[in-house]
């Protein structure tokens, strides 16, 4: 059997010495809170006693007040826990599934741990252990339980399935798993103390109000709990920090307990698949999201992947596609890591690395699929099916998988550009930066431009690079000092928040001359598609469609703003604010409004009326039609914030569709001049992209 590392020894170690000090520090806290309690209770209890005047009258039981806020503040976690819950599960048996079971049964004899408490079925992609981890489980022993997820079931061999359940019975070996529920425990007491005082502010704030004497004795207690809370949000950062590090390695022990069970091949095979396969999983779900129904979603989504392996040239191994880590980095380029000292799994690059140093033989597969192991399986993929999709009353539309998949594909083709391309505008805006007038004005004959130059694979791979750096670049600018960002790695190099303006302008640098050289290629192509038009009698219809998606590009920006204001405005709808700042934020809002309606009449062209549904416009017509009030007296008028929030939406929805049609729009006429001046891109791209 796998033996603890010494890593995973030290990390567990570390992990207890920060839980403990953590309760020394809270019990300092308490008792502090205490003895104040006691001296202000006794002080203003005097006070009373030997009153003279109203004045001492007050200031005692301002007091004993300041006292009860500080030890309340403390305690009140006490009076807000609440017990988890899993409603997306089924409970199955042995009886039920008698050869799911026999082979937990064997890998509990390889592992050498004891037997799942309770053993449920969950319709998703994964697989897990969990135990309740309420206050008393810091205490006395609890038996732990498996969740296996259906859609995991399903993209698996019964070799590659035992590989990731092995990795879950290897948490059941480990006794650092009762730090973890500390560390949780710990957490919920942190986490309610710093973030969930709604209630005890709205309270207190009403005691202030009472007299002006009142309001200093509370003034001084939420300072003095300011700065219990930054006591606290310290230990918080060291307790997630080595807690998340005792997990991470907790991880990688699991992995080698299931390349001991499997051999490293069989779950190298399930993890890259598993990651590769999740995100197309909630695709198929976000595409059940109207009146459609499946008729087996699991089936769909084997289809699915099955058909996107083909397009991006995928192994296949039987109906599995042969996830590599290369693929994997393809479906997440980003050199960005945010806070991955506070990540709870390590990166599964890292982990397949740190699987295949191990000296462990690889198990034989027959490429059985796991699905294979469920009795009844139809049934219960459609029981599991139920708990992933929204309910209807009406009686849905049933799908079959192939009929899935050719909406699926339609629905793509519909935003899909030209595939003479090679993607070069899925990554870039036509144009972007081109002075179009400058361009006319040269001879556009000198640049003797081929398609095959400006859409090459190297300047395509460039432009997209460019584009997930420009995206990396502004969210970093975009983070503020209050942020929660505790470390930032970017290319394997770690940086401290503080060192964030040096990270920005490195990446600055490395994108100017990156970006240069696009804007040279997007004048050329500006130039190639002029001459196209000018050769075959279309340039006024040429021009005139550039300058339409110029106009377009420009009024998104502002639209853009605009809707950023509104979304912005409407946040306090979703706070508990007190009365004043209620009126404050409707007063805001009042001032965005009616440029936000005005914004929405110019999108409404008849064009676009083409592009949104019915309802939606019957919902858009009735909110332009008046001026609606969402504040009353003692309420909100939750109908007309409805109402506002599906105009937000709408408007967000138009303003996408807008630039992109126009987009779409020139690019097809440049594809067709190309198509009939026979100067074609070979096809190295795919017109539909996932």
């Amino acid at each position: 059997m796998v033996k603890a590392s010494s890593q995973l020894r030290m990390k567990a170690a570390t992990a207890v010495a920060a839980i403990a000090l953590f309760f020394f520090v809270y019990l300092l806290l308490t008792a502090a809170a205490v003895g104040i309690t006691v001296v202000c209770g006794w002080a203003g209890l005097q006070l009373i006693l030997h009153m003279r005047s109203l004045f001492m009258l007050l200031i005692g039981v301002g007091l004993m007040a300041f006292g009860v806020m500080i030890l309340f503040f403390i305690l009140k976690f006490v009076f807000s826990w609440v017990k988890s819950n899993r409603p997306n599960q089924i409970r199955i048996t042995a009886k039920e599934q008698p050869q799911l079971f026999a082979m937990l049964k064997e890998i509990t004899r390889k592992t050498g741990t004891h037997f799942p408490k309770k053993v449920f079925l969950s319709p998703d992609i994964n697989a897990s252990v969990y135990f309740a981890s309420d206050f008393w489980s810091m205490f006395f022993p609890v038996r732990k339980n498996l969740v296996i997820g259906m859609g995991l079931i399903n993209i698996t061999t019964t070799l590659e399935l035992t590989a990731i359940i092995a990795h879950e019975f290897g948490h059941f070996s480990q006794r650092s798993m009762k730090v973890g529920s500390y560390a949780f425990n710990v957490n919920r007491v942190i986490y309610n103390l710093l973030y969930e005082n709604d209630t005890y502010t709205r309270i207190f704030g009403t005691f202030a109000q009472g007299s002006q004497y009142f309001a200093i004795f509370v003034f001084l207690a939420f300072k003095l709990i300011a700065g219990i809370q930054w006591i606290l949000q310290k230990m918080h950062i060291l307790i997630n920090i080595t807690e998340k590090a005792l997990s991470r390695e907790m991880e990688f022990h699991a992995d080698a307990v299931a390349a001991y069970v499997s051999g490293p091949a069989a779950f190298e095979r399930a993890l890259a698949r598993l990651e590769y396969a999740s995100p197309m999983f909630d695709e198929v779900i976000g595409f059940y999201q109207t009146d459609l129904r499946p008729m087996d979603i699991y089936s769909d989504h084997l289809i699915l992947m099955s058909w996107d392996a083909r397009k991006n040239k995928i192994a296949m191994s039987g109906s599995l596609p042969t996830i590599t880590v290369n693929e994997l980095i393809k479906q997440n380029p980003s050199k960005l890591r945010i806070n991955a000292d506070f990540a709870t799994h390590p990166e599964t690059s890292e982990r397949i690395r740190r699987v295949n140093e191990l000296q462990f033989m690889n198990g034989p597969d027959d490429g059985l699929a796991a699905i294979s192991l469920i009795n009844n399986a139809d049934k219960v993929k459609s029981e599991l099916a139920v708990l992933l999709l929204p309910h209807d009353e009406k009686e849905p539309k049933l799908i079959d998988s192939e009929t899935f998949l050719e909406m699926f594909i339609l629905k793509l083709q519909k935003d899909a550009l030209p595939v003479v391309f090679n993607g070069y505008f899925y990554a870039r805006n036509p144009f972007e930066g081109v002075d179009l007038e400058e361009i006319i004005q040269q001879n556009t004959q000198d640049f003797g431009l081929t398609a095959n130059k400006l859409f090459s694979d190297e300047i395509v791979n460039l432009a997209k690079t460019v584009q997930l750096m420009q995206m990396e670049l502004s969210y970093l600018q975009n983070i503020n000092a209050k942020s929660n960002i505790r470390s930032i790695m970017y290319d394997g190099v770690r940086y401290k928040p503080g060192k964030l303006s040096e990270l920005i302008t490195m990446l600055e640098k490395k994108l100017e001359p990156m970006q240069a050289e696009l804007l040279e290629n997007d004048r050329k192509i500006y130039a190639y598609f002029l001459q196209l038009a000018e050769n075959q009698d279309r340039l006024d219809q040429y021009k005139s469609l550039a300058i339409a998606l110029k106009v377009a590009d420009s009024d998104y920006d502002r639209h853009q703003a605009l809707l950023n204001d509104m979304q912005q405005a409407v946040t306090f709808f979703g706070e508990d604010n007190d009365q004043n700042t209620i009126r404050f934020k409707s007063l805001k809002l009042d001032a965005v409004e009616p440029r936000f309606k005005s914004a929405i009449q110019e999108l409404l062209t008849p064009e676009n009326r083409t592009m949104i549904g019915p309802e939606e416009i019957k919902n858009i017509e009735l909110y332009l039609s008046n001026d609606w009030k969402y504040v009353g007296v003692t309420k909100y008028h939750e109908q007309n914030i409805s109402m506002l929030y599906q105009a937000i939406n709408t408007f967000s929805g138009l303003l996408s569709s807008n630039y992109l049609s126009k987009k779409r729009m020139l690019l097809e006429f440049a594809a067709d001049m190309m198509s009939i001046s026979s100067v074609t891109l070979s096809p190295v791209g795919e017109s539909v992209q996932s």
